[in-house]
């Protein structure tokens, strides 16, 4: 199971990084509950469709939303990576 999971997290961060939303769905379970570190001001989103409306609102706010992860280890029920984002604000350019 565990090579799968490190699998879906490859394919999840290839689709997020083409702004592929059905690539990422494709591996996210229909009742996922999801809470960014913004969770607190924004609450949690819920199923696929709150995770699309997560994605449309990165998609809105930045020109450039990537994420490389330079290590990906198998850590038999979970996976631990290692990496980095860039990102650049429409409009602002920053």
């Amino acid at each position: 199971m565990s090579q799968e999971n490190v699998d879906a997290f490859l394919g999840t961060t290839e689709a997020l990084n083409r702004r592929d939303v059905p690539g990422v769905l494709r591996f996210a379970d229909p009742e996922i509950q999801f809470e960014p570190q913004v969770a607190v001001l924004q609450g949690r989103y819920e199923g696929h469709e709150g995770l699309s409306a997560f994605y449309a609102d990165i998609f809105e706010t930045y020109d450039v939303f990537q994420v490389h992860f330079s290590d990906v280890r198998d850590l038999d029920d979970q996976v631990l990576a290692l990496g980095s984002a860039r990102v650049v604000g429409k409009g602002s350019g920053i």
